[in-house]
């Protein structure tokens, strides 16, 4: 009978392990913190090892802004309304159809909450199909003019919607027609409406006006932010944007 002689030999570790700096710029912190001895130390939006991650409180199921069972939305900024309820503009899909018919089926849909973090319920469609990426201002002063919403499409059943569901989807829909490219801007007096449009659809030189980003700058001039950098300006008004 044979025995096997086995041997182990154990390896001496040296008593501290070190790690390799997590950064050795600002930028390695993703420009939202600094690097300090090779650790991260970031600005307090900002949190993760290499400040890469959105500083966020926990999410409150009871206040999840809009949300309506299985219907898509899309986007959307409240503003607080004079009578202390906040006025949510959301871009909804109707029709049971998914975000992927966003054209031409997106409508601007006006919802109102106790709170800005919501619930928000829906109150009445601010803008029928197509009309999608609504963004609202209000201004200082009253009058016609006091409430503008920005955004894309026209706001005026061109083109109609496509209808979505069971038990086959429908074809992928046909692109827009060219009148309903660009973005459009609507005012009204009152958050309830009616909405009436001044100005669109509109274009920068090279491409239609989408994604606008509007600004209402304390002196009165309007500036607009386009998708692909154009930017538009208007010391008069939303009306001579240029």
């Amino acid at each position: 009978m044979h025995v096997a002689l086995v041997v182990v030999v154990l390896l001496r570790l040296p008593a501290v392990l070190t790690t390799a700096p997590l950064c050795a710029s600002d930028i390695d912190c993703h420009l939202n913190g600094v690097c300090v001895g090779g650790d991260c130390r970031c600005d307090p939006s900002w949190a993760g090892p290499t400040c890469g991650r959105l500083n966020l409180q926990p999410v409150n199921p009871a206040q999840m802004g809009y949300v309506k069972r299985n219907v898509t939305s899309w986007g959307g900024n409240a503003i607080r309304g004079d009578d202390d309820k906040w006025h949510m503009f959301v871009s909804e899909i109707p029709d049971g159809c998914s975000l992927n018919y966003w054209n031409p089926n997106s409508q601007v849909i006006h919802a109102t909450a106790d709170s800005p973090a919501g619930p928000y319920t829906k109150v009445a469609v601010a803008l029928p199909s197509w009309a999608h990426e609504p963004q609202l201002i209000e201004q200082r002063s009253k009058g016609p003019n006091r409430f503008v919403l920005f955004h894309v499409g026209l706001g005026n059943h061109t083109p109609g919607p496509v209808k979505c569901g069971p038990p086959t989807p429908p074809a992928p829909p046909p692109a827009p027609p060219p009148a309903s490219l660009g973005s459009t801007v609507h005012t009204s007096a009152s958050l309830d409406g009616p909405w009436r449009p001044v100005l669109g659809p509109f274009s920068s030189s090279s491409q239609p006006c989408t994604n606008p980003a509007p600004f209402l700058h304390s002196n009165g001039t309007w500036y607009l932010r386009c998708i692909g950098g154009d930017m538009h300006r208007a010391p008069s008004g939303v009306r001579t944007l240029t």
